[in-house]
């Protein structure tokens, strides 16, 4: 059986650093992440005219954290400069949202498709796979 623990939703200014851990029976798994000027928040104060430019980097965060207990990203900027759309000049903030899975003993599997990022378990037995966001095996053996 598997649980879902807790859900993290957090903004990460550029001066700060992503370090985000779950239980030590749990896995982290990226739910989402958007990387640019999304809104006025914390991280960026003033508006001068791109606020609203982002793009999703979930694909990129979770190639990096998910599968994990623990997950640390010293640079935001660095990991996310090829997936930068606003300018240059102006701060950028990363805003994630992660579960913690409860489930040391699954072995998680990671298939980006189409912009579709599908979460996959393989049971201790080896006998079932299963989608995590959705419950429902997906093959039988």
């Amino acid at each position: 059986m598997l649980v879902v623990c807790a859900v993290l939703a957090m903004e990460y200014c550029l001066e700060q650093q992503l370090d985000t851990q779950c239980a030590s029976d749990e896995i982290i798994v990226v739910d989402s992440a958007s990387y640019g000027r999304m809104r006025l928040n914390r991280c960026v104060h003033t508006d001068y005219g791109f606020i609203g430019c982002g793009t999703d980097v979930t694909d990129v965060l979770a190639g990096k954290c998910s599968g994990r207990r623990r997950c640390r990203v010293v640079n935001i900027g660095t990991l996310f400069a090829a997936s930068r759309v606003c300018p240059t000049d102006l701060k950028s903030y990363l805003e994630a949202t992660f579960t913690c899975l409860k489930g040391w003993n699954f072995l998680s599997v990671f298939i980006t498709f189409a912009r579709l990022t599908f979460y996959v378990c393989h049971s201790v037995n080896k006998k079932s796979f299963k989608n995590v966001k959705s419950g429902k095996a997906c093959y039988q053996g």
